[in-house]
């Protein structure tokens, strides 16, 4: 077979060292880089399938390999494997000592770079010219006026790359209107040159689109608006043809939006409750997929995650399942409550001892009973005797991550043992199912109990014991610039037509003796804006508010309270997450007197002075915990739909 042929058996064009006399280096493989280093394969191996055998092994990871590793491959000997880390230590010495220039390794840094563009009266096209590691040799002006295919020429774009020796491009212009979306002629500028690129040699990485407004990648577009490192494995630089073959055959302008739906955001196959996600159910809690996704496509590991609306703590368990550090926050004590016990490991037969001793004390224990507002409507006498009797076993338990366990077990028996419907706002049964309804704590108790060590026992073989969480009050209480990612899920509105949180954890809150804190009233809109207020910038919500007060004065002052709490706080995130840090925020859009608030794009409107706005992914909600219908007109009867779509805003820092 060819690969196998020797050397000089093989057309001159293939042959490394004869590839290297007749051409610049920069055009070689680094499979025929490391061919010329090494000379010669062996008997029915040659030199370039020997190179490809090293680099299939180690890929990038050849930068840190020693003699003994190299000489694990058929063909490497001990005086081969010296040269190559003698070769590519002496390259690193050399690239270290070299800290000046810069490297161009995405998107981000290339709007860093061109950012004077900005505020340029006309359009320019500046072309980045880089070598093989991706580092700037030249950023050079091509043209200054009207961009468009009839006027800028190849030639023109790669005739300096051959004077730089350069390898790669990045092109780059912007639009003075402020719009950064790629018009017709753009488009048709970057499939023109594209076709050329072959014949040329040097690789067009992307192409970038620079406004007022913030800036727009081709390559990213085609790939979904997904942040997309420059190089595609190693060292190996990508193309936006290779990228995105179909591109260059696109005749027609390609209709870019920036917030469109997504089926596999759906998630209708994948249980929500799945695991340690179900030890506590809680109002309206993220899809763990979604977190997972944030949090692996816009974050590195030992990165700090920030989730400042973090419920039952999915963003946190998921940001330590993947090795990365975090903070989370939130004014009801119970998520906190829940999200400790989430992520402290205890061991399964000290939980499963710990079990059999409550339930053993059940019946020779005196009832410890929890002050609770109108306790004897809300719960059978019997009921209330038992509740008592674990309440007072688990408070005298000595670990007290054991005891904070079992309150969360004790916290879900609560509320399915209460005289109160399924759902979060406290209707309690009619007097004909609260017949029906007796309850047996005991035995509900010991089912819970089992399920949720269960579930703690699936997270200990994932569970990270290097990276640590920390739950703090406020957002004020973290650094400036500590953040690499956010990823949360506000409120999607007051409690008055979302999810009553504070009336969700009533029962616990009093049963558990956890801070006394009026969740609802301290929740976003929880009260009333009653002054002019001059910083808050959209003029889509002023829309909203000024149509919901033709109706309703009163709504409309609540739904601009809850804006006006929702913006303070997206200004503080903006304070501590880094330059060029991600921000995912989910959201549904709520309907108030019958006029849905598109907050989703109001958040847009009002993350502008400090976030780029990359994309909003539409998804359906297929089960989440919250109502689909509300009554706006709080006429009997007349209910409309309230949200059956979520969105998922990626936003980035300024």
């Amino acid at each position: 077979m060819k690969r196998n042929l020797r050397i000089k058996d093989l057309p001159e064009f293939e042959r490394p060292r004869e590839k290297l006399e007749k051409t610049n280096i920069n055009f070689l493989t680094n499979s025929e880089l490391l061919s010329i280093l090494l000379g010669g394969g062996i008997k029915g191996i040659n030199v370039k399938r020997l190179s490809e055998n090293i680099l299939k092994k180690f890929g990038k990871d050849i930068l840190t390999a020693t003699v003994k590793d190299l000489t694990e491959i058929k063909g490497i000997g001990k005086v081969k494997a010296e040269q190559i880390v003698a070769a590519l230590e002496l390259a690193k010495r050399f690239i270290n000592e070299d800290k000046s220039k810069i490297k161009i390794l995405n998107s981000s840094d290339v709007f860093n770079l061109c950012k004077d563009l900005i505020n340029k009266r006309k359009e320019h096209l500046v072309v980045l010219y880089l070598d093989s590691l991706n580092q700037l040799i030249k950023k050079e002006i091509i043209s200054i006026g009207t961009v468009n295919s009839s006027i800028v020429h190849p030639r023109e774009i790669f005739a300096p790359a051959y004077l730089y020796n350069a390898t790669a491009i990045v092109i780059v212009h912007n639009h003075p209107d402020g719009d950064f979306n790629p018009s017709k002629e753009d488009q048709e500028i970057t499939a023109k040159l594209t076709k050329v690129e072959d014949l040329s040699g040097i690789k067009i990485i992307d192409h970038i689109i620079i406004s007022k407004e913030g800036y727009f990648s081709l390559l990213e577009n085609y790939n979904q608006n997904r942040k997309i490192n420059y190089f595609k494995s190693g060292y190996e630089q990508i193309t936006l043809s290779e990228y995105y073959p179909s591109f260059i055959e696109k005749k027609e302008s390609t209709i870019i939006n920036r917030k469109y739906k997504d089926a596999s955001f759906d998630f209708k196959k994948i249980r929500q409750t799945n695991g340690i996600h179900g030890m506590h159910i809680y109002p309206a809690v993220m899809a763990y997929p979604i977190a997972d996704f944030l949090i692996d496509e816009y974050s590195n590991e030992d990165d700090i995650i920030l989730d400042p609306f973090m419920g039952a703590g999915t963003t946190l368990v998921e940001a330590n399942i993947k090795k990365r550090y975090s903070f989370g926050i939130d004014i009801n004590p119970l998520a906190e409550l829940i999200t400790k016990v989430k992520l402290t490991p205890i061991r399964t037969e000290l939980l499963n001892k710990t079990l059999n001793d409550i339930l053993a004390k059940i019946e020779e224990t005196e009832p410890d009973i929890a002050t609770v507002k109108n306790i004897h409507f809300w719960f059978k006498d019997d009921v209330i005797i038992e509740l008592g009797k674990l309440k007072k076993i688990i408070w005298e338990l000595d670990n007290l991550d054991i005891r904070d366990f079992y309150k969360i077990v004790l916290s879900e028996i609560i509320r399915s043992t209460s005289n109160c419907r399924n759902g979060f706002k406290l209707h309690r049964y009619s007097e004909k199912d609260l017949i029906k309804h007796n309850p047996n704590v005991k035995a509900l108790f010991q089912k819970k109990s089992i399920d949720n060590i269960d579930r703690l026992d699936s997270l200990k073989t994932v569970i990270s014991k290097k990276h640590w969480y920390k739950i703090v009050k406020n957002v004020s209480e973290i650094d400036d610039n500590k953040i690499d990612l956010i990823v949360t899920s506000p409120p999607y509105g007051d409690s008055k037509t979302t999810v009553a949180y504070g009336q969700f954890s009533r029962f616990a809150i009093e049963w558990l003796e956890l801070d006394n804190v009026n969740v609802d009233r301290e929740s976003l809109g929880g009260k009333i804006i009653n002054r002019p207020v001059y910083d808050i910038y959209s003029e889509l919500l002023f829309d909203v508010v000024d149509n919901i007060s033709k109706q309703d004065k009163k709504r409309s002052n609540d739904v601009f309270a809850f804006f006006y709490d929702l913006n303070k706080y997206l200004k503080e995130f903006a304070r501590v997450l880094k330059k060029n840090g991600f921000m995912g925020i989910v959201v549904g859009n709520r309907t108030v007197k019958e006029i849905q608030i598109p907050t989703d794009e109001i958040i847009v409107e009002l993350c502008k002075k400090d976030f780029f706005h990359h994309k909003t992914i539409v998804r359906e909600i297929p089960n989440k915990r919250m109502p689909r219908k509300n009554s706006p007109t709080n006429i009997i009867g007349k209910t409309v739909n309230t949200m059956l779509e979520e969105f998922i805003i990626i936003l980035e820092r300024k």
